[in-house]
């Protein structure tokens, strides 16, 4: 997959760039999320109240992964998952 996650212009790691992958709504209207900052391959799994979290966004500035920088952060992780680092394609 060629879909970047950051442009490549950009610092190594710009701790003002904050990145959010939303996964899911629950029943009970709280959101699972992806958060990293700087880096979008580096963070942590959270739960907000779905209010909450579109604060926590705004508050952040956040930007939000697409479905393909999500599948290539997916395929970059099942790599070093799985024991097959440096695999390109």
């Amino acid at each position: 997959m060629s879909v970047a996650l950051f442009d490549a212009n950009q610092p190594p790691l710009d701790t003002n760039r904050r990145f959010v992958r939303f996964i899911k709504l629950r029943p009970d209207f709280y959101v699972e999320f992806f958060f990293s900052i700087g880096d979008p391959a580096l963070g942590v799994d959270l739960i907000l109240p779905q209010r909450g979290y579109e604060e926590f966004c705004a508050i952040n500035k956040v930007t939000f992964m697409t479905e393909e920088q999500a599948a290539v952060l997916d395929f970059d992780n099942a790599k070093w998952r799985f024991g097959s680092p440096g695999i390109k394609e």
